[in-house]
């Protein structure tokens, strides 16, 4: 369609005019009378051709449920130029939210705390958490949608939410980096951790050890065995520990990454451990293949 160009800050008060116009211009309807503005059947033929126009209709056209529900159902965020009466109107904020669940930031806080409405918006972007009432946020089913969309919209949950384990481990086996949403008290559960690398190595990134800065600390807090679950950790002072450990045995592929590893000490370590590691790997497949 051509752009509206001919006519600079014309105000367009013929209504024939104006309707012949529409079909070929893209009409700048903040030109258009206060009049047209409130004329349904300009309203509706501008509708057809641009999503915005809603904005610049009379209030009287803005409480008009079938304008309002054929824009919505174009382009979700037009609820926000609907009358208040529309935005509490369930039917229309559905199609609103069906559309772009983001859309429910212009929604009524009545229907921001109906489940049928906040969950259809998170199951279209989990990121619409943020709009939902305080206490749907607290709902298990409304922030599963949620993490099941989007997982990092379990940053918008209730503090109860961020520490359910089953949310967090949904979301863990979404992607690892989720974890940075959980709980303080989860990221410092020795035994949720290990559930959590477990489902994804990348989880290890975000467990709360801040005061362990080398590889005895952790061993004599936690243990060896959570320390080498941890390989991958972002602190290099701890990668570093690990690989130098002489009971460190990592996989096939943790060699692969720690040969790339971005500090320079622990790709060395990796480096100069490699034939070494690899030939304990053989001997054990030897050991595991042998029939007696």
């Amino acid at each position: 369609m051509q752009k509206y160009n001919n006519y600079e800050d014309k105000e367009w008060t013929n209504k024939e005019e104006l309707l012949a116009a529409i079909k070929t211009q893209d009409i700048h309807f903040q030109y258009v009378s206060n009049d047209l503005r409130n004329d349904k059947e300009i309203v509706m033929a501008a509708a057809q051709q641009s999503i915005w126009v809603l904005e610049y209709a009379s209030d009287e056209l803005k409480d008009d449920k079938e304008l309002v529900i054929m824009e919505v159902k174009k382009w979700g965020d037009v609820l926000q130029y609907a009358s208040d009466r529309l935005r509490n109107d369930k039917e229309v904020v559905l199609a609103a939210v069906e559309h772009n669940g983001i859309a429910l930031q212009f929604v009524s806080d009545e229907l921001r705390n109906d489940k049928e409405v906040v969950i259809t918006a998170v199951q279209q972007d989990g990121l619409a958490l943020q709009y939902v009432s305080d206490e749907l946020k607290y709902n298990k089913d409304v922030v599963l949608a949620a993490v099941k969309e989007y997982v990092y919209s379990l940053q918008y949950a209730s503090d109860k939410s961020k520490n359910d384990k089953d949310i967090v481990l949904i979301a863990v086996q979404k992607d690892g980096f989720a974890l940075q949403c959980a709980s303080d008290e989860l990221r410092k559960d020795k035994e949720f951790i290990l559930q959590a690398i477990a489902i994804d190595i990348d989880a290890c990134q975000f467990f709360l050890l801040e005061g362990y800065r080398t590889f005895d600390e952790i061993r004599d807090k936690e243990g060896e065995e959570f320390l080498f679950s941890c390989w991958n950790n972002t602190n290099f002072e701890i990668r570093f520990q690990v690989a130098n450990h002489p009971n460190f045995l990592p996989t096939l592929g943790q060699i692969k990454i720690g040969l790339k590893d971005w500090y320079g000490e622990v790709r060395n370590i990796y480096q100069l451990r490699k034939d070494e590691w690899l030939a304990k790997i053989e001997e054990i497949k030897l050991k595991n293949s042998t029939r007696f």
